[in-house]
């Protein structure tokens, strides 16, 4: 899981007063891309945190692989 303050901090470095809602445009933008080309959503929101990527098909994106 990534912040939304974290993605600001390494796309837009040099940029000081970038909102939480341009990461959010920019998301929707991949999430739109990613569906073109595949149906399953790789890019999950956590309410309230950020994003999360999901590797594969109904893999729950706050466990690791071996269940921890």
């Amino acid at each position: 899981m990534i912040g939304r303050n974290e993605l600001i901090a390494a796309g837009w470095p040099s940029k000081g007063n970038v909102s939480a809602r341009t990461v959010d445009v920019h998301i929707s933008q991949l999430r739109k891309l990613l569906h073109q080309n595949c149906a399953s959503a790789f890019i999950l929101t956590v309410r309230l945190a950020g994003y999360a990527l999901r590797k594969r098909r109904g893999e729950h994106p706050g466990r690791l692989a071996d269940g921890r």
